[in-house]
């Protein structure tokens, strides 16, 4: 797998189409007639899709003829960089070619920078590069020093290239358009390349922006290309599923360097088409397969094999089929399919199905694509994995063998990466031209290895956490460290798995024993199924008469409709703690394992803790937040905050809030934090002196908004309602969806270490902590990027507080890849969201009843 890459670029893969006005990206039509009653309007299914060649992997391979015309605006006269030229090479300039316009300003350092106008396409207040690279700062006021020193030296290497040698001097930016239309980025890039062969040898360009050591003379300046354009194909079938390797990279300024990360990266594409999913679902129910169909389709990701671009699917027109008209630019009116098949030389053969409907995306609509476009589903393939193929261990299994890259095969790729790159002459002859010289090696740089925890269980006995954090088999017969009060439980079971549900709850209770905790004999209650309506009807009998502790409903599979109505009843209609249980796990060979989980669980859903940690600080609440979306209505979030109540971070109180998807969340997150601290003042007798909130699902776009509203609302109504002058705070961003990999040699870095440097960013207060041992691919550390801290915590005390946090997520005993609040908040969360659909009853708001 070759790739080359120009400036601040990216590769997934394959290469995006630039935005155009017909990139298969069909503006929503005006009036038109009715469409044909046919298949989907009678619920009959359609026609078989026509079969399409294999695509290779870094797009479809075919052949294109065509006469291009660009047309570069250069300066004007008045803005002495900005304005209008015309490229004209190649071609005997009476073609019919393309028209491509360029609206170009200078960007550089150095040169004449104070010439440089605030009108159209060119930049605000005459600023230089420099000044526009700055990036968002987000290291609080009076931060010296974000290094620490606690832990064990050790020397580890990053996915990062550093740049050696770098250019100085100044920018012209382009924009480029096409004329006819043409949507793929590889052939753009080659068309300009033959166009500029012998006229600018060295400039950069995605598709769209072109950037220039110099301007393009004369004006206005325009170009005829004549190109023949050759896909290559590199396909890993499996499963009808398609796994397209790649690199993704990006350049930024680190904290002395300039670095290059480059990372592997994997993306699943399916053979099959939407049509497919909608015969699919027309066969699974004929009377709501339009439901159906729009609950699967809406929010996926769909590629359009003609154009190589992936659309976010917003909604279904069902009004509209490929025999609908839509206008031209022109005012001329065409069929959908009649479009494909002139532009694209692509057929539809089911003339009946309905149109998906994907919104533009801001930029794109600046760049002059429609706000709608119309895609036709039987020309769309469907990306990504459903829940289904997730839950399918002999796919994830066949998939893993491709994605998960071990330390030692990873730094492998990345030096052949490394290497290609200097192999390549044209690669290196363009950087050279830049001035421009990338290092050969991974960056090595000094990192710390954090001690190995130590687990509080009952009566204050402490064991290690292990060098590999996990003490799954001292929790076994070790005393919990708070225990729950049992005084009566129940359990619901189908008469069938009645057997099988009384051997569990003797091993429940065998291993309740070996961590000495004193669990009753549940009172056994029987259904005659199980569909969802015997098992509420039994639970308001159970809740009405018994008034148990917690109930555990045995299921006998993992349908969601009946979880989600066990949930609901339990969570929300009542408030009592409730167990699942699904049939497999009554009679697995680990039936012992699971026992003790489940133990655990129920244990911490009815207030106790199986085991805490050394917290050398007092009086400091711990908050977690994070956001899930709502499956059932895109437009709903739901948000959950989880806060500590006492020293051990073994209490806690948890609340949660909806909002549409445009609507500021900051204000809900401010009140719930109000609410949080008076329940810790009703606990404590005081309200908590520090407040450390560890914000998950923010990514780094969303940054300056949570910097700039959320924390400034937070922190105003804690000083209004709470606090005074005298709040002490701290709010730190946590990232998972990151790129950056760590070495240790040729193996993963061992858990607890810690990176404050050199791969860091000089504008953040911002570390990064490999939590986890994994045995298989390579380990993903998290980052934590401190925007607000008036605490007075130490680097070293923020990083191993924020360590000794992985270690307290009861549902697995060990570490996990964030702070334990994070994570509660997360599982809360996704419960709401996926099941419940409506906040817990408060009386739940002191208890783990979602682990």
């Amino acid at each position: 797998m070759e790739q080359q890459q120009r400036g601040r670029g990216r590769a997934r893969g394959r290469a995006r189409g630039p935005p155009t006005q017909a990139t298969g990206a069909v503006p929503r039509p005006g009036p038109q007639p009715a469409p044909p009653q046919g298949a989907w309007a009678s619920g009959a299914p359609g026609a078989a899709p026509q079969p399409q060649a294999a695509p290779s992997a870094w797009g479809p391979k075919m052949q294109v003829q065509q006469q291009h015309q660009i047309r570069a605006p250069a300066p004007q006269p008045q803005p002495t960089h900005q304005g209008r030229a015309t490229l004209r090479t190649g071609g005997d300039g009476r073609s019919p070619g393309a028209a491509a316009e360029i609206a170009g300003a200078v960007v550089g350092a150095g040169g004449d920078t104070a010439a440089m106008h605030s009108g159209r396409g060119a930049i605000r207040g005459r600023r230089t590069l420099t000044e526009l690279a700055t990036y968002y700062r987000t290291k609080p006021q009076g931060i010296q020093s974000k290094q620490g020193s606690y832990g064990r030296p050790v020397k580890l290497r990053s996915n990062y290239f550093r740049m050696e040698k770098m250019t100085n001097w100044c920018l012209y930016q382009s924009r480029v358009d096409f004329s006819p239309n043409e949507d793929r980025t590889p052939v753009r890039k080659k068309l300009l390349r033959t166009a500029l062969k012998d006229i600018l040898p060295v400039y950069v360009f995605d598709g769209t922006v072109l950037y220039a050591s110099r301007r393009l003379h004369p004006e206005p300046f325009e170009v005829f290309v004549d190109s023949e354009v050759e896909g290559e194909t590199a396909i890993v079938p499996n499963w009808r599923m398609e796994v397209w390797p790649g690199y993704l990279t990006s350049i930024r300024q680190h904290e002395d360097a300039i670095l290059m990360c480059c990372e592997i990266t994997n993306k699943f594409m399916r053979t099959d088409t939407v049509l497919h999913l909608l015969n699919e679902c027309l066969q699974e129910d004929r009377a709501q397969y339009k439901r159906i169909f729009q609950s699967r389709v809406i929010g996926t990701i769909v590629l359009t094999d003609y154009n190589n671009r992936t659309y976010h699917i917003d909604d279904v027109d069902w009004d509209s089929t490929p025999g609908s008209s839509f206008k031209r630019n022109d005012g001329s009116s065409i069929t959908y399919a009649n479009y494909f098949r002139e532009r694209y030389n692509v057929n539809v053969t089911d003339r009946q199905q309905p149109m998906l409907v994907s919104k533009t995306k801001p930029r794109e609509i600046r760049a002059g694509m429609p706000e709608i476009v119309y895609l036709v589903p039987e020309l769309c393939r469907l990306t990504g994995l459903t829940a289904a193929q997730r839950a399918n261990f002999q796919l994830m299994k066949a998939l893993s063998e491709h994605t998960r890259v071990g330390p030692a095969s990873r730094i492998d790729k990345l030096q052949k990466f490394s290497q290609r790159l200097r192999n390549n002459e044209k690669i290196m002859t363009e950087l050279r031209t830049w001035d421009m010289q990338l290092a050969r090696d991974l960056v090595e740089f000094d990192a710390r290895v954090l001690l190995v925890e130590s687990i509080v269980c009952g009566g204050g006995v402490q064991y290690g956490a292990g060098d590999q954090v996990n003490w799954t088999k001292d929790v076994r017969n070790k005393k919990q460290f708070a225990e729950g009060s049992m005084e009566e439980w129940a359990i619901i079971t189908p008469q069938r798995l009645r057997q099988s549900a009384d051997k569990f709850a003797q091993t429940l209770n065998k291993c309740a024993q070996g961590m000495q905790w004193s669990l009753p004999r549940p009172k056994m209650f029987e259904l005659r199924d199980d569909r969802p309506g015997p098992y509420l009807e039994m639970l308001d009998m159970v809740i009405a008469k018994h008034n148990p502790t917690l109930i555990m409903c045995v299921v006998s599979n993992n349908k969601a409709d009946r979880y989600s109505a066990i949930k609901k009843k339990c969570c929300v209609d009542k408030a009592v703690p409730s167990q699942v249980v699904v049939a497999r796990s009554l009679e697995s060979k680990d039936a012992m394992s699971i026992a003790t989980k489940i133990a655990i669980q129920m244990n911490c859903k009815i207030g106790g803790a199986p085991w805490t940690l050394q917290i050398p600080i007092s009086n400091i609440m711990i908050v977690g937040f994070d956001v899930c979306h709502d499956p059932q209505n895109k437009s709903k979030s739901h948000g959950a905050l989880v806060a500590s109540l006492d020293k051990q971070i073994t209490r806690y109180y948890s609340t949660t809030s909806s909002h549409s998807s445009g609507e500021e969340i900051s204000n809900d997150f401010a009140l719930n934090i109000v609410k949080a601290c008076k329940t810790y003042q009703k606990k404590n007798g005081r309200l908590p002196e520090k407040i450390l909130i560890y914000r998950d699902g923010v990514g780094d776009g969303q940054i300056p908004y949570i910097k700039e509203h959320e924390v400034e609302n937070i922190k105003r109504v804690l000083k209004e309602k709470l606090y005074g002058d005298n709040l002490k705070l701290c709010f730190v961003v946590v990232s998972k969806r990151i790129n950056t990999r760590f070495f240790k040699g040729e193996q993963n870095p061992d858990p607890g270490t810690v990176v404050d440097s050199c791969v860091t960013l000089p504008e953040r207060y911002d570390f990064f902590i490999v939590s986890q041992c994994v045995r298989q691919g390579t380990v993903a550390p998290t980052s934590y990027n401190v925007i607000e801290d008036n605490m007075g915590l130490s680097p070293d005390h923020l990083q191993r507080l924020t360590y000794k946090l992985t270690h307290m997520y009861f549902n697995w005993s060990g570490t996990v890849r964030v702070p334990a609040p994070c994570q509660y908040a997360h599982k809360l969360a996704f419960l709401v969201s996926q099941n419940l659909q409506r906040s817990p009853n408060p009386a739940l708001d002191t208890l783990l009843y979602y682990l």
